[in-house]
């Protein structure tokens, strides 16, 4: 049987005896019947439907003292529930070491295809010595042994004690195993490891003098150690007082803990104390077992729940294609590690690709796009991707395309993937997270009070522009002043000549000038007072986080304690507010009183002047030229009066001018301070203790945009003139070049009509577009990730590939899927076994991983849970159906596949089995799963 979804963490228990077991059948029954019928009902009342994952037992080892006649019963009674695929035959024996030592229990765990070859290769060549009789561990020669021991037993009495007596010499059973390979091969040998009758006693019993060299024997004949005690697990792992290369030395290997409940009757069934289960992650095969001796930690765990259960949300369950190129039935991934394989063109990255497009289509493209190198996208009708929840929803995922790691990001001023990247990671920082988030907001209400103020300062100069054509056309008041001083020598003159002193001139014309004064200074306190009455009473706005740059409030959803002492703040703040209010109508009446008095003495003056005026505009007026110049110089008088108003207005629009062209001059060094305050912060705090790595973050200019946009601004051909004046070369700009100088020389060229150094502004730009523009958020926040004394643009191409890597998926806190395609093109070898298949195996615990790969030391050496082979139809590599055709498995799984009427299956895929086809495949396959074998054994 082929299993799709690859290896599965599921539970075994290979220790169980049954009814009519030769040694403590505590069974219930009054016949061997009854205790059978009894069995089986526990087992399926145990496992029920297999829903609960944790009673789910799926593989079971049949165990008897040197018999496999249970095994065999329970294979031909076909009475265990589905959810049980595998039954293997497990023979427990009593070992002697010497004549001082107790005996140690051992296992022999055998391959179920060569049960038949036992009696002959097993059982016939163990043999025991009673008196001068000599007995093998046969059936019948256990009870002869027995009836020896018995002569009034029954043969099942007899066989029983012939068991119960039978001890097996280790020496002897060790030559066994050594004249016979095929059947070692064939043999999965557990000792127990209690200090009663297991190896850890071994010494501490009452034996000799040789007990160490015993005990290192022993460990160095068997496979693993049946027990559950964590220090002996941490101990044959190298996990303990010993290193892994220690143990390896001393023992021969590091070697897996198993456990099995050790059943004698129906209620211990699968249940051993303090529900010490036994996980394994491997094919329901004997094969699959195997892997727990290349893999002693990472196939085998000894505990209650489900080892490395991962979120069903962020589990890709399978894609299936519905495109007549692609097979029909759908492709099962594994939650943990799987490995795309295959020859050239065979639909690898097709199929990573798809994925990545099925689940988020723009963010796929996104990653495709940033590719070295380009190809052709091969088109699909349509293809879904079901996550393990049974939904087909858009999710999140990481998918990091072919030669994606070495791509180039030498370019600070953009913000390229991985400052995304990086930036993903450090904001899981949630100190980091509220600095980039005040940065946010900073950075908007810069923007916001900058396009304001370019949209006044446009405003204003209009009214500028609008006064001086006023101005023009009206004349100014230096212009009135020298009209009326010369009108007023004329009348001078003229007043000689008529009956009036020249005093009462002097004080007609005073009287004139007063009068002027006074009705300007009388209007003005007029409009001071309606001014004052229109004035409103000021708003409290308190700066930091309660106010944006504008000065309006800025609204925050805070929740808890915070919340409480913003709401007590806002309360302050209000009484604050209306004792300020009431202060100020105070204020505001005394002002109103002193500009009222103000008026009133104006007017009282203004009444004497015009009293006396006009007492002497009597005498003055009897000239009628006299009359006629005065009339000229009043009527000038007003002209001033008008035209001084119009130049006041215009030097007040002049200062605001420059006020909102200083404001947003400095917009930039805000925004620059901001980002600083940002990167300062990831300086800080930015580096984590559960990596090498340091992070830092600079503010940089966008020098590309900036000069690019510049070309879409303004005439080029104007650039040469503009590097004369002001020594700014605008076709060739660099970081250095990017200050307040250089915007205002900018803004002074296009905003003044010079001969030389002027830029003129293309016909689609205005003014306000230039200014938004040239003042636009120009900073990009680059991350500097260092590793030793190397950022990343300084390191090897390998290095940095490595250091991407373990941002993607060692500081990645998200436990969303990992898509990757062939990450080994960007590393050497050596960088792929110590660093790569590191980092997958310790993230497959947390996270699901696809990765795409040709290198056999990827899928081995990170154990892969399941590989997917991949095939395109071709000469020679002919597929049963379709253009592309894929076959999932495990490392583990080597079979055939067949169709149900026991034929061969078609296509090549289905011709040899998985772990022959990654030999196959991959170079260096069959070195690979040489060293995957030995890797923990002493050389």
């Amino acid at each position: 049987m082929e299993y799709v979804g690859g290896s599965e963490w599921r539970r075994w228990d290979l220790h169980i005896h049954t009814p009519q077991t030769l040694k403590n059948d505590n069974y219930v029954g009054s016949t061997s019947d009854e205790k059978w019928d009894a069995f089986y009902t526990a087992v399926s009342n145990y496992v029920g439907d297999g829903s609960d994952r944790n009673r789910a037992i799926a593989a079971v080892g049949i165990t008897d003292y040197l018999s496999i006649d249970n095994y065999l019963k329970v294979c031909a009674d076909h009475r265990l529930p589905d959810t049980i695929k595998l039954i293997l035959p497990n023979v427990e024996m009593r070992l002697t070491l010497t004549a001082q030592e107790s005996p140690v229990n051992i296992h022999m765990i055998f391959d179920p295809c060569i049960v038949d070859a036992l009696e002959a290769r097993f059982f016939g060549k163990l043999s025991f010595k009673y008196g001068d009789t000599t007995f093998s561990a046969t059936k019948s020669e256990l009870i002869r042994f027995g009836k020896l021991m018995d002569n009034s037993s029954t043969n099942e009495q007899a066989e029983k004690i012939g068991a119960e007596q039978f001890l097996v010499d280790f020496h002897a059973l060790q030559g066994l195993f050594e004249n016979d390979k095929d059947l070692r091969k064939h043999t999965i040998i557990a000792v127990a490891n209690s200090s009663t009758d297991g190896a850890s006693g071994i010494g501490k019993r009452g034996g000799g003098s040789q007990t160490s060299a015993l005990r290192k024997s022993l460990y160095h004949f068997v496979d693993a150690i049946f027990s559950s005690n964590q220090n002996d697990r941490d101990y044959f792992l190298g996990k303990k007082a010993d290193s892994p290369e220690t143990v390896a030395e001393y023992y021969g290997s590091l070697m897996p803990c198993i456990h099995g409940s050790d059943a004698h009757s129906c209620d211990k069934l699968f249940e051993p104390d303090s529900k010490r289960y036994c996980w394994i992650k491997a094919d329901l095969t004997f094969e699959g077992l195997l892997q727990i001796l290349y893999e002693p930690e990472e196939r085998v765990a000894i505990q209650e729940d489900v080892p490395f259960e991962k979120d069903e949300h962020q589990i890709i369950h399978a894609i299936k294609f519905e495109d007549d190129n692609f097979q029909e039935t759908p492709i099962i991934f594994n939650e943990a590690l799987n490995c795309i394989i295959g020859g050239k063109s065979t639909g690898k990255s097709l199929l990573l690709e798809q994925l990545g497009y099925s689940i988020d289509s723009s963010y796929a493209e996104q990653q495709v796009k940033s590719r070295a190198f380009k190809r052709k996208p091969f088109p699909i009708k349509k293809a879904t991707v079901t996550w393990k929840d049974g939904t087909s929803d858009r999710r999140k995922i990481v998918y990091i395309p072919q030669t994606y790691l070495n791509q180039t990001i030498d370019n600070p001023e953009e913000s390229t993937a991985i400052d995304k990247i990086v930036e993903d990671v450090l904001l899981q920082d949630n100190a980091l997270l509220g600095a980039h988030e005040r940065l946010e907001l900073a950075v908007a209400a810069i923007k916001k009070q900058v396009n304001s103020d370019i949209v006044e300062y446009v405003a204003v100069l209009n009214k500028i522009n609008d006064i001086e054509e006023q101005i023009k056309e009206f004349g100014s008041p230096e212009m009135f002043l020298q009209t009326i001083k010369e009108l007023e020598g004329e009348r001078k003159v003229l007043a000689e000549k008529i009956d009036i002193t020249q005093n009462e001139i002097d004080r007609y014309g005073v009287l004139e000038s007063t009068i002027a004064s006074l009705t300007s200074i009388k209007q003005q306190a007029a409009d001071e007072f309606e001014q004052m009455k229109e004035m409103q009473s000021p708003k409290i706005v308190i700066p930091g986080w309660f106010s944006s740059e504008d000065g309006r409030s800025i609204s925050h959803d805070f929740s808890g304690s915070f919340h409480t002492v913003c709401s007590e703040l806002t309360e302050s703040i209000k009484e604050l507010e209306e004792g300020v209010q009431s202060e100020w109508i105070d204020k505001k009446n005394i002002l109103v009183q002193i500009i009222q008095k103000k008026k009133d003495e104006t007017s009282d003056q203004l009444t004497i002047a015009t009293s006396e005026y006009a007492a002497l505009k009597v005498k003055v007026d009897q000239s009628t030229q006299l009359q006629k110049l005065s009339g000229r110089i009043t009527q000038e008088r007003e002209k001033w009066q008008i035209a001084d108003t119009r130049s006041k207005e215009h030097k007040k629009l002049l200062e605001h001018r420059e006020e909102l062209h200083h404001k947003i001059i400095e917009s930039q060094s805000r925004y620059y301070e901001a980002y600083s305050t940002y990167c300062g912060a990831v300086k800080s705090i930015g580096t984590r203790d559960d990596t090498e790595l340091v992070f830092e973050a600079t503010a940089v200019w966008k020098q590309k945009d900036f000069q690019g946009g510049l070309s879409n601004v303004f005439d080029n051909r104007k650039y040469s003139a503009f590097r004369t004046i002001h020594s700014y070369d605008l076709a060739a700009l660099n970081q250095s070049d990017y200050s307040d100088k250089l915007l205002e020389a900018i803004w002074t060229a296009m905003s003044e009509t010079q001969v030389q150094g002027t830029l003129t502004l293309k016909s689609t730009n205005t003014m306000e577009s230039a200014l938004s523009f040239l003042f636009k958020d120009w900073y990009n926040i680059h991350y500097v990730v260092k590793s030793g004394n190397d950022t990343i643009e300084e390191m090897s191409p390998g290095k940095k590939a490595l250091v991407l890597l373990e941002l993607l998926i060692n500081l990645e806190d998200s436990k969303c899927p990992i898509l990757i395609d062939q990450p080994e093109d960007d590393l050497d070898n050596r960088s792929i076994y110590d660093d790569l298949v590191q980092f997958i195996k310790r993230k497959k615990k947390e996270r699901q991983i696809i990765i795409v790969t040709h290198n056999a030391n990827v899928v081995l050496g990170a154990d892969a849970e399941e590989v997917i082979i991949a095939n395109q139809d071709g000469k020679n590599t002919e597929n049963a159906a379709k253009r592309f055709e894929y076959r999932s498995g495990s490392i583990e799984n080597n079979e055939t596949i067949m169709e149900s009427d026991g034929t061969p299956k078609k296509g090549i895929l289905y011709k040899k089995g998985i772990q022959t086809q990654i030999c196959d495949i991959l170079e260096g396959g069959r070195i690979a799963f040489e060293l995957r074998r030995n890797k923990y054994r002493s050389s």
